[in-house]
């Protein structure tokens, strides 16, 4: 009997034959039948793919792997993945009738190929345009064949290969420099992106190679893909009037445009819904933009189940992290617990979804996070855009997932401007082939796909999408929370900024104060702290950037909301009138829900000014017109924005004494048409016409959405005891001890079954699951921290606190003095504090 894998004991766990019938089988229930690419329908995609679920581990009947995993034999000839590939072309070749490397199902072939040939790693096609690779390769696959073909009769009698091909045929397969070099495969890339030059190539291989693993993966952790069912069309009306049960509504324009959504979304036609791909949704601030979506999507989602047959997945993608957890306690009061939620994102704490009641394997739990099997998913656009745009096995797990589903995309102004070209032609492309629809919610629409057709090359599709709050004009025509009071002539230095706030603000109400820099931050907070100490009260002045602990983050936001928050009194609303100030960096504008009474905003890009803006007399309970006030500091919006933003923004703020709110949007659309007139952003066209184009992973890797992550250190700050535990535990899975010492654990993993795991021996997938649940723990106690300004004040490296290795830097219980701050966080020496 010939195995695919071993348990976690060193058993042999599963015949061969099972697991590349059971993932052929998953790749063919996971294939959507609505993907659309113009060489090659579904149907087509359909009989080829499950060649490849079957082929892909087909090398593992070698005598080499088989000793390998059951006796630890190594050998050069053990790894299977290039020979499976080989067999795989080889009986593709012959199916499809291919007589020449040039006939266009040789490219799909090759794409099918390429899958298997790298399924066990990441994405790179640099070596099979290189016909040097192939001739190397030809020794080690000839003796992996010959061994195969000793084997026939063996393999025939204990599989199902029978289903794929003949035995005459497959001894023929042993003719290994038949396939590689008189076919010429090693021109096949090289032909795809100069002959047959196309973007198509590389989504539809990312989607075949997505395809693949994930079936892989899943079968291999003993999983099944899971159905997706339909969500009750009602959720947010029965959750709405849940939630006003005995209250009087006071945000009429909220009911106001539920209504008029409704009225858009039953209007739409099964033309409307069976062609359009985009739709938008925008609405300013204060209007429930999170049901709105939701509510649009449910829609969608029927729908399309009645028109097409299959009931999408529902992805909702948000640029902040800080708001996806208020956003799942919605989704899962709305939808109930029954529904299958999956929150994935760096900072996700893993306990809370892989604690199951049946008990069910923590790698199978961890897998169904991480590959997305889930009714709805709740993440970021970081786990998004590099699940598309990427070559790493693991990003690319869950990009199938996509196909067919619904994507929410939040606050899409927060794209940034060198990549909005890229990633608007990638949503464009990915909508067209994989049968995505998109729903784009903002209150400034950035041309997203207007600058993804300009990339293209492409004419503006006149009907590209649909604007789900067509009266969206009037509710900001009507706005007047807020203006903008420009006071830009000079530049301002801290003295003179710190008078300006005490006299415009003298202590009546709340003030909201966002600057650009932490350096700046900290500065203004100490002044102002000193300078109202004996009238404000400590709590009642509060400091946020990323320059404090996450959980300081979460406690400064809480404590304001409390202060802030609007009080009832004879059933009536009443904004708070606490005096109370907030010194932040832009860590205000992701998400943040606090209203404030006034604000000054360090010059910034036009839509940042207005997100700072939504902050203040965000319920609409305040007097009209509330004022913001922009400032400019000497060079700090120069060094952290481009500079043709801040010179633009400049212009559409120059010669006005106050810009009222109903006025912001046009300034926005004007502000974006401007910037859409611009050449394109280099990183955009490199990474589309030399890595999507040329199918060049190396350069599609250059993608990164958080700037310069290369160059920043996490650093753990031991501020309490419960960060003491969790360095202990920490440092207790990273041992990789036959056996934990679950003292360590108690208190930090809370779930009895997850403990009960913990007494055993792990697996090295239920090792990783621990270590997940306690670094998203210890991700509350930590910052991450530019290498310059670490460069004068460098706390220890974690391995000194007790020989742990580890990238992370930490800052010792008994030394937070010496490196921490409790008001404004880590001690920087260097003064060159910009925000990131």
């Amino acid at each position: 009997m010939n195995y695919a894998r071993l348990d976690k004991y060193g058993n042999a766990s599963q015949n061969l034959d099972d697991h590349l019938n059971g993932v052929a089988d998953n790749i063919d229930y996971g294939l959507f039948t609505g993907i659309n690419f113009s060489h090659f329908d579904s149907s087509m995609i359909r009989e080829q793919v499950a060649y490849m679920g079957y082929y892909h581990d087909l090398g593992k009947y070698t005598d080499y792997f088989q000793d390998y995993l059951l006796h630890g034999k190594d050998s050069p000839y053990s790894d299977h993945a290039h020979i499976s590939a080989v067999y795989l072309y080889q009986n593709l070749r012959h199916k499809l009738k291919i007589k020449d490397y040039k006939e266009i199902n040789n490219v799909l072939a090759f794409l099918l190929y390429t899958c298997v040939g790298q399924h066990h790693g990441n994405l790179n096609m640099s070596k099979y345009c290189r016909k040097d690779y192939f001739i190397d390769a030809m020794e080690k696959l000839q003796v992996q064949a010959d061994n195969l073909l000793g084997k026939t009769q063996e393999i025939f009698q204990e599989s199902s290969i029978a289903k794929y091909t003949d035995i005459a045929f497959f001894k023929e397969c042993c003719g290994i420099k038949t396939c590689l070099l008189e076919f010429k495969l090693y021109l096949m890339h090289r032909y795809i992106i100069s002959r047959l030059k196309s973007d198509e190539w590389y989504f539809l291989l990312i989607y075949l190679f997505s395809l693949l693993i994930d079936s892989d993966k899943i079968d291999s952790a003993g999983a099944v893909k899971k159905l997706i069912n339909p969500l009750p069309v009602n959720a947010v009306d029965k959750y709405i009037n849940n939630k006003d049960k005995g209250q009087k509504s006071i945000n009429h324009k909220r009911k106001a445009a539920r209504r008029e959504v409704k009225e858009k979304l039953q209007s739409l036609s099964e033309e409307d819904i069976k062609n359009n791909k985009f739709f938008t949704l925008t609405a300013p601030t204060g209007l429930g933009k999170t049901l709105l979506s939701m509510e649009c999507a449910l829609e969608l989602q029927q729908r399309i189940h009645e028109l097409e047959g299959h009931i999408p997945r529902i992805i909702t993608a948000i640029p902040f992290i800080n708001i996806i957890e208020q956003s799942n306690m919605v989704y899962r009061e709305m939808l109930g617990e029954k529904v299958n939620i999956i929150v994935h994102h760096r900072l996700a704490d893993y306990g809370k979804q892989v604690a199951a009641p049946e008990n069910i394997p923590l790698d199978r739990t961890l897998l169904e996070v991480e590959a997305w099997e889930g009714e709805v998913i709740l993440t970021t656009f970081v786990q998004l855009f590099h699940s598309i745009l990427s070559g790493r096995n693991r990003a690319l797990k869950k990009l199938n997932k996509l196909a067919g589903s619904i994507i929410i995309l939040d606050e899409v102004q927060a794209i940034p401007e060198e990549y909005l070209p890229l990633l608007g032609a990638t949503l464009i492309k990915i909508a067209e082939y994989y049968g995505i629809r998109f729903i784009l919610m903002t209150a400034t629409q950035p041309r997203l796909l207007q600058a993804g057709y300009k990339l293209l090359n492409e004419e503006l599709d006149a009907q590209m999408d649909i604007e789900l709050l067509p009266g969206h004009r009037c509710y900001f025509d009507n706005l007047a929370r807020t203006e903008f009071i420009p006071m830009l002539e000079n530049t301002i230095e801290n003295d003179e900024f710190v008078e300006l706030v005490l006299d415009k603000w003298n202590y009546s109400g709340s003030v909201l104060i966002v600057v650009n820099t932490i350096k700046r931050s900290i500065d203004i907070f100490n002044s102002l702290k000193n300078r109202v100490k004996k009238v404000l009260p400590e709590n009642h002045i509060g400091y946020l950037s990323t320059n404090i602990i996450p959980l300081k983050r979460k406690a400064v936001i809480q404590a304001a909301k409390e202060i802030l928050k609007p009080k009832e009194m004879n059933g009536k609303i009443y904004p708070s009138k606490a005096p109370y100030i907030m010194v932040s960096t832009q860590t205000i504008e992701a998400g943040v829900d606090l209203d404030f009474d006034m604000a000054f905003r360090d010059l910034a890009p036009l839509e940042s000014l207005v997100q700072s803006a939504g902050r203040v007399n965000r319920e609409n309970l305040k007097e009209k017109h509330r004022p913001v006030y922009l400032v400019k500091f000497k060079n700090d919006s120069s060094n952290v924005y481009k500079l043709s933003d801040i010179n633009v923004t400049g212009e559409f703020l120059t010669g006005y004494e106050r810009i009222k709110e109903h006025e912001y949007q046009a300034r926005i659309d004007t502000y974006y048409e401007n910037r859409l007139n611009r050449p394109l952003p280099d990183k955009s066209k490199k990474i589309w016409g030399e890595g999507i184009i040329q199918l060049d992973f190396d350069i599609i890797d250059e993608f990164e959405l958080i700037k310069n992550t290369g160059d920043i250190t996490d650093v753990f700050v031991e501020i309490d005891d419960y960060a003491s535990k969790l360095a202990d535990a920490y440092e207790e899975m990273v041992l990789n001890k036959d056996v934990l010492d679950i003292s360590k654990l108690r208190g930090i993993i809370e779930d009895k079954y997850l403990i009960d795991v913990a007494e055993h021996e792990l697996s090295y997938q239920e090792r990783k699951v621990l270590l997940k649940i306690i670094q998203a723990k210890m991700n509350n106690y930590v910052i991450s921290i530019r290498h310059s300004r670490l460069s004068k004040n460098i706390p220890p490296k974690f391995s000194d606190r007790n020989g742990v290795l580890s990238n992370m830097l930490f800052v010792p219980k008994l030394q937070v003095q010496d490196y921490y701050d409790q008001k404004t966080g880590f001690k920087d020496e260097s003064g060159g504090a910009y925000i990131f």
